[in-house]
């Protein structure tokens, strides 16, 4: 078992400790040892102490973010932001043969994921770092696949880090930002001579990444004529420059990553079916921060614990509200998006801790941002005057979104079009009596179109075949 400090309210400790391990009678004890020494988990035995379990758990957080964090026996940790930061819940009646052996998994899993440098308690990510450890030692290809931001990159380091090739170099590699035209002469080499410009020999990124791993992101923006020396490559290990007659042979492990739905690709024919089955022997998929708000608690004590670090002066940190807030943000930009708000918000709140009134601004300005539908953050035991509060805002945008359209196809329609004076309902009227009530002749006779025409009706009040 791992290094553990356990928290008790007497100094007796239920189970059988280890060397390195220590307990703490109190949590004042408890703070005091955490200040001189780190540990891979942290075990809380309920009890009666000086502060509230909440208030303790953020503390120890704020200090330690990746340490797991364990409470057995009833607590009073109500609010969600405390809640996240639990890695596990036992039962003080469970054995204890049982309570070691989930404690014991809790390190591990904190091992895995701190060695591949991902952060969070959600099971998603915790799922995430399972795999890269099975799926690491092998050669299998790996397609990860996650919006911008989630640590694509990240993931395939891991990987690689973690494979026999660990020695050898490991080449991040961007399709999207190579022009078409030279992206098969970069992943592949090209001879001298093979095309204007080509004045002498050179080395592809697969000869580059031999004995490595290549990791090639934005795959789905491959041209048809790469994936198809693609697939050569991932088959036999053969590359052919271009210009060139021979093949040579690489032995380079391929991760590809995308945010693209592959599937649809394939379906339209824009991305080669063999190709992606090929690729996707193993899929790793990264949910979007909005989905998994549970880890945004540790993702922000870990990222304001840096920024403290690089500043000079004191932080204040940032309180247990703002926190909250952050949990209610759709985070179009993931985690990238998370850091640079907590660091920027850090710098700016200098010796106070950041509240919420600090980043409402930006969460205004940044609404609808990356949101094509407004979205209920996914979580367990959400609180039912959040689900409320979130649809209320998902009304609120979507009377907005209509007033926008609304506006913009009256300028579509005509821009001086029922401009009489203010007298658009009498217009509208008299068009309608001397059409007979048709609305296609009517709105025609407006000079405004059929769908103008019923939003005016709406907003006069106006029942077709009313007189006035």
């Amino acid at each position: 078992m791992g290094h553990i400090l356990f928290l008790t309210d007497d100094g007796n400790c239920p189970f059988k400790l280890r060397k390195d391990d220590r307990v703490a009678d109190g949590a004042a004890e408890a703070l005091r040892i955490l200040n001189d020494d780190e540990f891979e988990a942290l075990v809380v035995c309920a009890g009666s102490y000086s502060i509230r379990l909440s208030s303790f758990i953020r503390r120890v957080s704020k200090k330690n973010p990746l340490m797991g964090i364990v409470l057995i026996g009833e607590d009073d940790v109500a609010d969600r932001v405390t809640r996240s930061l639990i890695d596990l819940s036992l039962s003080a009646d469970s054995e204890p043969a049982h309570i070691e052996r989930q404690i014991e998994r809790v390190i591990e899993t904190r091992r895995v994921l701190a060695e591949c440098d991902l952060v969070g308690k959600s099971p998603e990510i915790k799922a995430i770092g399972e795999l890269i450890y099975r799926v690491a030692p092998t050669d299998l290809p790996v397609l990860i696949i996650g919006d911008s931001g989630t640590g694509k990159e990240l993931v395939a380091k891991a990987i690689h880090r973690h494979s026999p090739r660990s020695r050898a170099p490991f080449l991040p590699i961007n399709a999207a930002a190579i022009p078409a035209g030279t992206l098969e002469s970069e992943l592949f080499g090209h001879e001298k001579g093979s095309f204007t410009g080509a004045v002498g020999r050179h080395e592809g990124y697969f000869e580059q990444a031999d004995h490595g791993t290549l990791f090639l992101d934005e795959v789905a923006e491959l041209p048809m004529p790469v994936q198809a020396k693609l697939l050569r490559v991932l088959e036999t290990g053969d590359v052919v420059r271009v210009g060139g007659r021979g093949t040579l042979h690489v032995d380079v492990r391929l991760i590809g990553a995308t945010n693209a739905d592959l599937i649809s690709a394939t379906s339209e024919k824009r991305f080669r079916e063999d190709l992606y089955y090929r690729l996707a022997a193993v899929k790793i998929n990264i949910p979007p921060l909005r989905q998994r708000p549970e880890d945004i608690p540790v993702l922000v004590y870990k990222f304001a614990s840096e920024a403290a670090a690089k500043r000079a002066a004191p932080s204040g940190g940032i309180s247990e509200a703002a926190v909250a807030r952050m949990m209610d943000y759709h985070w179009p930009g993931n985690v990238r998006e998370l850091r640079n708000l907590v660091e920027n918000a850090i710098l700016l709140a200098g010796e106070k801790p950041v509240a919420p009134e600090d980043i409402e601004g930006y969460f205004a300005e940044h609404a609808l941002m990356g949101r094509p539908l407004p979205a209920i953050p996914l979580a367990k035991n959400r609180e039912p005057e959040n689900i409320e509060s979130a649809l209320a805002m998902i009304y609120s945008e979507i009377k907005n979104l209509e007033a926008k359209v609304d506006a913009l196809a009256d300028k579509i329609d005509s821009p001086d079009a029922l401009d009489l004076d203010g007298s658009e309902k009498t217009a509208i009227i008299k068009a309608l009596r001397d059409s007979n009530y048709d609305k296609n002749k009517a709105a025609k006779k407006l000079g405004i179109s059929l769908r103008t025409l019923y939003r005016r009706l709406k907003k006069y009040d106006i029942i077709a075949g009313w007189s006035d």
